[in-house]
């Protein structure tokens, strides 16, 4: 269905487009949260790691510097491009090396370096330990090596989540949670107003 048509001015146009989307799809969070469970955006979206992360970035705003995101998808085709196949398998394992690496090779731009880049401002705020992913599309020895914590155990991806959430809860009275149910399509915006109390 058609959402809204914008004329006129290219670049006013296209503003006043953005705001009014912005008005459907940002949720604002006022401080971070201590668990925050998010996706990657559902078929097709959520058929390879590399659109997968885009999931990881929208929930930047809810995260703080010990806060766990577990993140789910389903990855049925993988990590993604040759190109960032191979990137992952690099330099997934050494997020900080590969920040170096880039920051000391300005001049040299490889494909798709950009979402692994996007991750590790994930990573920047809470590690590898932290960041959960479940998937049934990834074999575990490989996402291993991608800068995350796979969640493992018996039962598919759901299951999995849903005991790690139940786990994460059951030692944490009073523990915040953000569930992002359409992942990448919202977008988050922290509050610069005071937050409201919350109960300890």
């Amino acid at each position: 269905e058609i959402a809204g048509i914008y004329c006129g001015d290219l670049v006013e146009a296209h503003l006043a487009g953005c705001e009014e989307v912005a008005d459907w799809t940002t949720a604002e969070v006022p401080r971070p949260f201590d668990l925050v469970v998010t996706c990657g955006g559902g078929y097709p979206l959520d058929q390879t790691f590399y659109q997968t992360v885009k999931g990881m970035c929208t929930a930047l705003p809810a995260l703080g510097p010990d806060t766990t995101l577990l993140q789910l998808s389903e990855c049925g085709e993988g990590l993604g491009s040759r190109a960032y196949t191979e990137l992952m398998l690099a330099w997934g394992s050494d997020w900080r090396g590969f920040l170096e690496y880039i920051e000391a090779n300005r001049h040299e731009t490889r494909l798709d370096q950009w979402e692994f880049q996007v991750q590790c401002r994930v990573l920047d705020r809470i590690g590898c330990e932290r960041l959960w992913f479940a998937t049934d599309g990834i074999p575990v020895e490989l996402q291993r090596k991608i800068g995350l914590t796979p969640l493992l155990g018996e039962g598919h991806a759901i299951r999995r989540a849903q005991r790690a959430i139940d786990d994460y809860l059951s030692g944490r009275r009073g523990a915040r949670v953000a569930v992002i149910p359409e992942g990448p399509y919202t977008m988050l915006h922290a509050s610069t107003e005071r937050p409201p109390a919350f109960p300890s």
